[in-house]
């Protein structure tokens, strides 16, 4: 098992967490306030369409989602999603990584030189200071931001 350092982020890794120490990991989380714009509609954060996609149609309520984000986008969607459990999206993954990637490339600033080395981690740091890490049930989601980040590297490099 890898020990995590939180203190080396930004140094050694970049986190992606609302909690990051970088506004790069702040921005590429979930829980981060940013009006995107999906095949499904408008939502304001990646975090309140992940759950948007889990909520039956038949739930009047899902809508709500479209206008949270943060913890408050995670306690409503967990709450609906169980109450009104939808189908399993296809291509549940992809829409998920097209959300992320059309917030990244507005912030191509936050990819600072300093990090372009700077490996990907996902983690999350209790109160106690402990962490945990979610890597390997995000696999998916870090390796797709990885290949964005290398994206908007390279791009920078031509300009």
């Amino acid at each position: 098992m890898r020990v995590i350092d939180p203190n080396l982020d930004g140094i050694t890794h970049i986190n992606v967490y609302s909690g990051s120490r970088t506004e790069l990991g702040r921005m590429l989380s979930n829980f981060c306030r940013e009006e995107i714009y999906t095949k499904d509609g408008r939502f304001m954060s990646v975090e309140a369409y992940w759950f948007w996609l889990g909520i039956s149609p038949d739930c009047k309520e899902r809508e709500c989602m479209r206008d949270l984000f943060g913890y408050q986008a995670k306690a409503k969607g967990t709450y609906l999603r169980e109450v009104y459990p939808g189908e399993q999206i296809e291509d549940f993954q992809d829409r998920i990584i097209r959300a992320i990637w059309y917030k990244a490339k507005r912030h191509t600033d936050l990819f600072l030189s300093e990090y372009e080395n700077l490996p990907l981690k996902h983690y999350y740091v209790n109160r106690n200071g402990s962490v945990r890490d979610v890597y390997g049930k995000y696999w998916w989601m870090i390796e797709a931001e990885e290949k964005m980040k290398k994206y908007i590297y390279e791009v920078k490099k031509q300009l």
